[in-house]
């Protein structure tokens, strides 16, 4: 149980940051950065709140790709979460409020990454049971 707990603190810092200080940040659209981090944070929210994710394993409308495991999950996290990065990397600051900006972006992307790998193996120990 501690394993959720902890999740569940991380999960706040992974994906409640501030307001970004920049224009650049706060004008982001949701193709650029949000879309892939709709992907990573439904599953984690539910392990963290709930203990599990099965209903990514039943998704009839295909919106996890078939997902059938907590190995197929983690795959697929981490292949979000890279587009997610490689989003992130392609954006150039131009002054202190953009840079700070991107520190937070980046340290939010950091925590996920751990939680994909808390999550999998919260999920793959419920799996097994």
């Amino acid at each position: 149980m501690h394993s959720l707990e902890y999740l569940k603190n991380q999960f706040k810092k992974g994906f409640y940051y501030p307001k970004p200080l920049s224009k650049k940040f706060q004008n982001l659209t949701l193709n650029e950065l949000f879309n892939p981090e709709e992907y990573i944070a439904g599953p984690l929210y539910a392990i963290a709140h709930s203990g599990n994710c099965d209903y990514t394993y039943n998704d009839k409308e295909n919106r996890f790709f078939g997902t059938k495991n907590a190995k197929d999950l983690y795959k697929l996290l981490i292949k979000k979460s890279k587009i997610y990065h490689k989003e992130l990397r392609l954006i150039k600051p131009s002054n202190h409020l953009e840079h700070k900006d991107l520190l937070i972006f980046n340290k939010a992307y950091r925590v996920r990454k751990n939680l994909c790998l808390l999550a999998y193996q919260i999920q793959k120990n419920r799996d097994q049971t």
